[in-house]
């Protein structure tokens, strides 16, 4: 704490100075400790790290560096905790530096933490060891750390010892037990809208060609026409035209804002490919909007009376609204009774364009086709055209369903103004292909061992039929029956949820001898709201809690719900939930998109996956300190119990019961000491300070003694009065 100190001088003070000073110093140096997390610590090739120095202490401002294990550093400050890399798979850069296992496809790699103060210039460095793999067999383990801060107090201050534990591995390892998995999967007519699959921005700066014609006093008061086109074949990128539907005209109404009175359909043809922006001397500036109308020629065309403030030098801006090369002309023309042509231009034109890829998976519909829809963020329509592949304005002009392959398909962005800079391209799916590839996604991790079934509702109900077994047909081990089902699902109708629920518990308990320790659960995705059947929220609740309450052999049914897009009930499917595993928190989801709703189910399959088994921390204080105070603190799914303190011939013991660590869980330990008299202490005692554990496959338990760590006390420096 704090200390007020007051001095009160008295007397005299002779110096040659002519100032007189009174100084009081005292220096404690306070070393710095270094901690470094890995989150995770084991870590799929070309996926990304992320190293947290939080937990890391310093006197005062310090800074940190982070040293790769291939020499290169990371550096930052106290006030930036953590830092993202993307670990990038290089088998040369692995057998130098790292320990390789290649049978395996898998590095162990050194990374190191070093702490700087800029107080006292001392420093502490940690590390730890990074496992990057291709291989996702890699088994889970248990990453144990022990560390104190500050090292160094003075006699009455406190110390914090940590024990900090984290679950590390592979969401496609086995858990503890096998699981009994029925999907239950809304397929009612709003799946079969679009939901956001991935999107890209950049720039572009367009290709124009520029021309500038002096329109001298012979043109005032005649009428004068440019015409920019090309005759170029333009296939195929205009082969179709593309047409929506624009408000032409607003009124508005008081008490309901503006509302369209006049609708019409815009195409974009053959004849839009060339942009022609005019510059008069008087300023004004536009885009010329006629169309030529001539087969042969595709572009437009301005017309109109030259004025006299118009007389002088007009500039013409050009260019092409394609990816591909074309030869570009201007002609000029004047009226004089008839038409005469006064000028004519032509080059050779590049346009300005970029490209990306877009990848849809194969494997997850049926005959691999999906509902694609790619367009432009509102803002930047005017001023781009995008093609799917060779599709013109593909899902963003006429809003009709386009159905596609599987595979890479190739978006074209391409300039339509002379000031198009930025734009921002969005793809989005329909909502039933990304709940088939997520839940397709999901049955990838199960094991041979596992059941699984399906229940699909929208106005009725259907349980599907996965097995030829007279003892067993809706549930399988042979997951690829379940997948190809759910390729096959529709989208259509109302919402039956509790129907759905019934024929959910119906499934799971069809025979239940077969799935005796399992565990079983039901995942409940749905977009909207109960609008058939029985739709009280009351009544739909009472049957989840009917349900949640069955057991099978040991096990409770467990409901997990998703909540797809902007208009599920949310509020609803939370209230179906079950609790996560030994967690206080619902096994509840949102999700808007595709990533999301992938990154949902890898979630429910993690909250099933155990990397370690009836974990014991045991550590013990020594009598010639004091146990101030204990805390536990705990991230993700981990069944955490409460710390225990007892007393034993070595000093206070402090033990922590976790029955079971899944994958990618933090758990923390941390005990406070105080010493109250001056020397080295060691936190530990050899055999009784460790961590017990049955790790993966859960045979056998293992012992790991935690480290040796000192803590020094010691009185600071003698206070010191300089008077000079």
């Amino acid at each position: 704490g704090a200390l007020t100190l007051n001095l009160e001088p008295e007397g005299f003070t002779y110096s040659l100075s002519a100032r007189h000073e009174v100084k009081y110093t005292r220096k404690s140096p306070v070393f710095p400790k270094a901690v470094l997390i890995a989150r995770p610590s084991t870590v799929l090739a070309n996926e990304t790290a992320e190293f947290d120095v939080s937990k890391s202490s310093a006197f005062g401002w310090w800074r940190w560096e982070i040293r790769l294990w291939n020499g290169s550093t990371i550096e930052g400050n106290m006030d930036e905790s953590e830092v993202r890399i993307k670990v990038l798979w290089n088998e040369t850069e692995f057998t130098n530096y790292c320990t390789y296992d290649a049978t395996n496809k898998t590095a162990y790699c050194n990374v190191s933490l070093t702490v700087f103060d800029t107080v006292f210039n001392l420093n502490d460095t940690d590390s730890l060891t990074l496992a990057i793999t291709k291989n996702t067999s890699v088994k889970p383990r248990l990453l144990i750390k022990k560390y104190v801060v500050p090292q160094q107090v003075a006699p009455g201050e406190t110390a914090e010892v940590h024990v900090y534990l984290q679950g590390s591995g592979f969401m496609t390892e086995e858990r503890a037990s096998n699981l009994t998995v029925v999907h239950t999967i809304d397929t009612s007519g709003s799946m079969d809208y679009p939901t956001f699959y991935e999107s890209f921005s950049g720039s572009i700066t367009p290709n124009v060609w520029t021309i500038t014609f002096n329109v001298n006093d012979t043109f005032k008061g005649k009428r004068i026409k440019i015409k920019a086109y090309t005759t170029d074949d333009l296939s195929p990128w205009y082969d179709d035209t593309c047409c929506r539907l624009v408000c032409l005209q607003y009124f508005y109404f008081p008490g309901f804002g503006p509302v369209c009175i006049h609708w019409d359909w815009v195409c974009i043809t053959e004849d839009d490919v060339v942009k022609l922006h005019i510059k008069k001397p008087n300023g004004d500036e536009l885009y010329a909007e006629d169309k030529i109308g001539d087969p042969s020629k595709h572009g437009v065309y301005y017309s109109e009376g030259v004025e006299g403030s118009e007389v002088g030098n007009w500039t013409f801006r050009v260019m092409a609204a394609i990816p591909k090369s074309l030869t570009l002309r201007l002609e000029i023309f004047v009226k004089s009774g008839n038409w005469q042509k006064v000028a004519e231009f032509s080059t050779s034109y590049t346009p300005s364009f970029r490209t990306k890829t877009i990848n849809l998976p194969a494997g997850y519909t049926e005959n691999d086709l999906y509902t694609i829809w790619v367009h432009l963020a509102d803002e930047y329509k005017k001023y781009f055209y995008v093609w799917f592949d060779h599709d013109l304005c593909h899902g963003e002009c006429d809003l009709e369903k386009i159905s596609t392959h599987a595979g890479n398909h190739t978006v074209y962005i391409v300039p339509t103004r002379i000031n198009s800079s930025i734009y921002e391209v969005i793809a989005d799916i329909a909502k039933i292909d990304s709940a088939k590839i997520a839940a397709i996604t999901f049955n990838s991790y199960l094991g041979d061992k596992d059941f699984v079934g399906l229940v699909d509702f929208n106005s009725d109900v259907t349980q599907h039929k996965v097995n030829d077994s007279p003892y067993l047909q809706y549930l399988t081990t042979d997951i690829e029956n379940v997948t190809s089902i759910i390729k096959e699902l529709d989208a259509g109708g109302l919402t039956n949820f509790y129907k759905a629920l019934e024929y959910a518990n119906k499934t799971i308990n069809e025979n239940t001898t077969y799935i005796i320790g399992t565990k079983p659960l039901i995942i409940f995705l749905s977009d909207g709201k109960p609008t058939t059947g029985i739709t009280s929220k009351n009544k739909i609740i009472e049957k989840a809690e009917e349900i949640k309450s069955t057991k099978i052999g040991n096990e409770n049914i467990s409901i997990c719900t998703i909540a797809f897009g902007y208009y599920a009930d949310e509020d609803l499917l939370r209230d179906i939930a079950s609790y996560k595993p030994g967690k206080d928190e619902k096994c509840f989801y949102t999700a808007t998109s595709f990533e999301e709703l992938i990154d949902a189910y890898k979630d429910i399959e993690k909250a099933f996956k155990i990397a370690a088994k009836n974990v014991t921390i045991t550590d013990v204080v020594p009598y010639d300190l004091e146990l101030v105070d204990v805390s536990v603190s705990s991230k993700g799914n981990a069944s955490v119990g409460s710390p225990e303190v007892f007393d034993t011939a070595y000093g206070k013991a402090i033990r922590l019961n976790v029955s079971e660590v899944y994958i990618s869980d933090e758990v923390e330990l941390v005990f406070k000491v105080k010493a109250n008299e001056s020397g080295d202490y060691q936190l530990d005692v050899p055999g009784v300070s460790n961590v017990t554990y049955m790790p993966y496959p859960f045979v056998s338990i293992e012992t790991v003694n935690l480290s040796v760590i000192d803590l020094r006390c010691s009185e600071v420096e003698k206070p010191k009065v300089t008077i000079s």
